[in-house]
């Protein structure tokens, strides 16, 4: 247990749960067993997306080993079908990217790179893509992770988990996507993951970049509550995971009817008299 540098492919077949299986296990455990079982599976056009931003910002001497961009090909020809196919068999072992999407990545890499408290953190030589493995203490369930950028302790600096994030806005309103994407959970998850794994108390900063012009940047750390609120979550996902291992049971929502209230805003109120 502990850090140790892996690719993705070998980091994805352990068999470890992870932090993507515990946002499933938030909504209900039958979602989460069919995640850890393989049937849920998808790549959405926001996931490529942010695979290839990671992969421009983070790991530039070796994107272009990574990615490979298609170039303009008329498949309607028959001399432009032979050139597709050969580019395909060529670039077997890359990831296919359309022009507009290399050029939109790099754009957010470069304002990433010349944001002023996001810059200082690629100085501190950290490491990229680090895989951390640990044992959950509470439930005794084996976890693993996979940080984006760990920077190392510095005189009074403490070591620095880093996590890249796009999104639609990076402004203040990032704390509703923080929210709603469990960025927190995954925040204590990894912090604690350290502290088991390496027994090393780490930080946790977001650097967040916006996919559309002007391709604003914002650098967060979470206060105290918002970590431990995702404590709370992923503690909780865990215990419920090895009590229906247990049993065998994997339920998903109430096997009995419920009384549903309509959110607040979708109640037409009376007006104010005054």
């Amino acid at each position: 247990m502990g850090l140790v540098n892996i690719d993705e492919e070998q980091y994805r077949a352990l068999p470890l749960m992870n932090q993507s299986a515990i946002k499933y296990g938030l909504r209900s455990m039958a979602h989460m067993k069919a995640y850890l079982d393989g049937e849920i599976t998808y790549e959405s056009d926001a996931l490529s997306l942010g695979s290839l931003v990671h992969a421009v910002v983070l790991e530039e001497e070796y994107v272009k080993d990574m990615y490979a961009i298609m170039p303009k090909i008329d498949r309607r020809t028959k001399a432009g079908k032979l050139e597709y196919e050969d580019f395909m068999q060529v670039n077997s072992d890359r990831v296919i990217c359309k022009q507009e999407d290399w050029d939109l990545a790099m754009k957010m890499r470069d304002s990433v790179r010349n944001h002023p408290a996001a810059a200082p953190l690629f100085n501190r030589k950290g490491k990229v893509e680090q895989t951390l493995t640990w044992r959950d203490p509470d439930t005794g369930v084996d976890c693993k992770g996979r940080i984006d950028l760990l920077l190392p302790g510095k005189g009074r600096q403490k070591p620095m988990i880093v996590d890249l994030k796009t999104t639609q806005d990076a402004g203040f309103k990032f704390a509703n996507s923080i929210a709603k994407f469990g960025y927190h959970t995954q925040a204590a998850f990894y912090k604690d993951g350290m502290e088991h794994g390496e027994k090393k108390n780490c930080g946790f900063c977001i650097i967040a970049v916006e996919k559309t012009p002007p391709y604003a940047v914002g650098v967060y750390l979470l206060d105290g509550k918002a970590v431990e609120q995702g404590r709370k979550n992923y503690k909780r996902v865990l215990t419920q995971w090895t009590e229906c291992v247990a049993s065998g049971n994997y339920p998903a929502y109430s096997l009995s009817p419920e009384t549903l209230s309509l959110p607040d805003w979708a109640i037409e109120h009376e007006p104010l008299t005054i």
